[in-house]
């Protein structure tokens, strides 16, 4: 069932408010880390680290039968001022979890930005990385706006199941996180000098 043209327009302005707030998180990170904050990026791994944990912790209390009660954003009525700034927001939550997990890629674009030595360079860089990240979340705000009602339909029958599925994806990121940030990244060696 295809939605109509306010549906749409009410899809393209939601997902284009959280790839801003994604855009914004890594544009900052972006600029900081250019201008000589290697602070920041010795901050990273660790809390990659701790958001690999928080996911694993909260994997194992899904499983063992609790529930987040968190307010469904598809089914609240959509209030431009509210939901815009929850969209943004949660743009940045989601810049800011994707970070953790994609660091060393976004370190080789910021290491080719350093090298082409042009701020507009710089910019054209940051943008396109964060842009194109940003279109999957474009892309799939249209495709529920254009399928909504065949998507509900078939999604319905998998309800009973979303909650155990959901806990088994947090407990494997979390623990792929801890493990990359602790072995692959080598914070288990920075323990170890401690």
């Amino acid at each position: 069932v295809v939605e109509s043209a306010p549906s749409i327009a009410k899809a393209m302005l939601i997902g284009g408010t959280t790839t801003a707030g994604f855009l914004a998180l890594f544009l900052a990170v972006g600029i900081v880390i250019s201008l000589g904050a290697n602070a920041l990026v010795s901050a990273i791994p660790w809390a990659g680290l701790i958001i690999g944990a928080l996911l694993l912790f909260l994997g194992i209390w899904l499983l063992s039968g609790r529930h987040l009660r968190i307010p469904s954003l598809v089914s609240v009525k959509f209030e431009r001022s509210r939901n815009l700034k929850s969209f943004f927001l949660f743009g940045v939550a989601y810049g800011l979890a994707s970070l953790t997990c994609t660091l060393p890629l976004f370190l080789a674009v910021i290491g080719s930005v350093l090298t082409s030595g042009g701020v507009f360079q710089a910019v054209g860089q940051f943008l396109s990385y964060s842009l194109g990240m940003g279109v999957v979340l474009i892309a799939l705000t249209l495709s529920l706006a254009f399928f909504k009602g065949a998507m509900v339909k078939h999604l319905r029958r998998l309800v009973p199941y979303v909650g155990r599925v959901s806990a088994v994806l947090m407990l494997g990121a979390g623990s792929y996180i801890i493990y990359y940030w602790l072995f692959t990244a080598g914070l288990i060696q920075r323990f170890q000098t401690y």
